[in-house]
């Protein structure tokens, strides 16, 4: 019987590349001071970021990372509507183009390049990052979107029927059936997508972005480029629930009441442990390497 461990990332400083920068430190020049194409590289068709004009906040944040539960918060702040409804609105919060949210959200890259520089290195700007431990993420995410064992975790089984097959194709796997996976596949299609941009040591920036950019929403790298935005706070998804934590936030909503209580959560696949064989576990465990995870930076005088 295979070896199974559980590997979990307790220090997310480890992921953290030598040179990075730590987030929230202030810098005299930017790279995106003066370089078009990289802020279009960055930004272009890019939804993790969010703007939200009112209260001239940047959001960065994840599927799988406490974006449901955060962009119900924000909802209610900057429309002053006490709750979001997916059946309503016709489509998930996420959708900040949807009517309900009342243009008072926009993804950067609907901005004009000299707005999306002054968002992304101006002063006025609170710039907000929340992250999550990247191998926990993968292991929500299975659970949520790609295990055959439904039952037990509360499973997507709608958004599995065209995710698995999809996943398969891009690791170039056989398309099998039934539309499921277990924790072996699972990482084997992973880190076979993640050889494709790793055996290629001369591939440049923009190809590995743009296979990386391909991949679902909920397993694709946490990509907040910590190496050229300088956020003002930085949190792990699991300090949502602290309201003191997002205080600097809240306080520029302007339904601030409706949002005093902080973020609740929303949803989550149910909690069982999962057991991980041990390659299963080491192909997570480089795939998760590919997030870029900065070090964690709590709210004091923002």
């Amino acid at each position: 019987m295979p070896a199974l461990v559980v590997l979990y990332f307790s220090d997310l400083h480890l992921l953290l590349p030598s040179a990075s920068i730590v987030p929230g430190s202030a810098r005299l020049t930017s790279p995106l001071a003066d370089d078009d194409a990289l802020l279009k590289l960055i930004t272009d068709k890019n939804r993790d970021f969010v703007y939200i004009p009112s209260a001239d906040i940047l959001l960065a944040t994840l599927a799988k990372g406490g974006s449901t539960s955060l962009f119900q918060c924000i909802f209610a702040g900057v429309t002053g509507v006490p709750r979001y409804s997916v059946k309503q609105c016709g489509s998930y919060v996420h959708n900040v183009h949807s009517p309900c949210w009342n243009n008072q959200a926009t993804y950067l890259y609907n901005l004009s390049l000299p707005h999306r520089r002054k968002v992304l290195t101006g002063a006025t700007t609170l710039r907000v990052a929340i992250q999550r431990n990247p191998y926990d993420r993968l292991l929500s995410a299975f659970k949520s979107k790609f295990t055959c064992n439904t039952t037990l975790y509360g499973t997507d089984v709608r958004n599995r029927e065209s995710m698995v097959p999809t996943l398969r194709r891009q690791a170039a796997l056989p398309l099998t059936q039934p539309n499921c996976m277990n924790i072996s596949e699972f990482a084997e299609a992973l880190d076979r997508c993640r050889q494709i941009v790793t055996s290629n040591r001369t591939l440049p920036f923009a190809s590995k972005l743009k296979h990386l950019r391909k991949l679902d929403i909920h397993i694709r790298p946490q990509q907040f480029f910590f190496e050229y935005i300088s956020y003002h706070i930085v949190l792990d998804v699991d300090d949502l629930s602290n309201v003191t934590n997002l205080t600097p936030l809240l306080r520029r909503l302007p339904f601030v009441d409706l949002v005093s209580d902080g973020v609740r959560q929303e949803h989550a696949s149910k909690s069982y442990n999962l057991l991980v064989p041990e390659l299963a576990a080491g192909q997570l465990h480089r795939f998760a390497l590919e997030s870029k995870v900065g070090a964690i930076k709590y709210p004091t005088s923002v």
